[in-house]
């Protein structure tokens, strides 16, 4: 289950940049709307289609690792860093997985698959936005759109973080029952 789950979200995230990919490329005249648009009918094909699933699913995997590296800085550390300070928080989620309930690590797993899409979504709608609104015309009001589930994404992804530091932090404190600061951790605060 979790295996697919990764595979599915990957091929999402990587779907959507290809769809960035294809607006920057008509933006810059690499390609033209007419060459895009033959593209689209090649991949309405069997082998078309194996290939932009296999193109989504290494895009997305790349992706994945670009959306992580930008938005690291701003990854609300402060969160991660306060579970238990003398250790890293590598080597605390490393006790959490090891030592946690099956429950514990299977909500562990799916609250990383949200924080994973919303911060991609976040950074792949930006980049499906910036292009639309140079192209100009009608497609640049259409912009709004993929600006506005930017948005949203990256306040999800805000929400979707702490909350996966908070279940982080309670699954620490259940496998070694150390106290963990109540205050930073609890669903709507600030």
């Amino acid at each position: 289950m979790a295996t697919t789950s990764i595979i599915v979200e990957l091929l999402i995230i990587g779907f959507f940049t290809i769809v960035w990919i294809s607006l920057w490329s008509v933006r810059l005249a690499i390609i033209d709307l007419e060459s895009l648009k033959g593209l689209i009918d090649i991949a309405k094909s069997t082998p078309g289609l194996m290939f932009i699933t296999a193109l989504s699913y290494q895009l997305g995997v790349v992706m994945n690792g670009i959306s992580y590296r930008v938005t690291r800085r701003i990854a609300q550390s402060k969160y991660r860093d306060q579970i238990d300070p003398p250790f890293t928080y590598e080597d605390i989620i490393m006790k959490v997985r090891q030592n946690a309930s099956e429950e514990v690590n299977r909500a562990l797993t799916m609250h990383l698959s949200v924080v994973r899409l919303t911060r991609a979504g976040m950074v792949n709608f930006s980049m499906i936005a910036v292009p639309m609104f140079l192209l100009g015309g009608k497609i640049a009001l259409a912009g709004i759109v993929p600006l506005f589930i930017a948005g949203l994404s990256a306040i999800g992804w805000r929400r979707a973080y702490r909350g996966f530091y908070s279940r982080v932090a309670y699954g620490y404190h259940e496998v070694t029952g150390k106290p963990i600061k109540e205050h930073l951790y609890k669903v709507g605060a600030s």
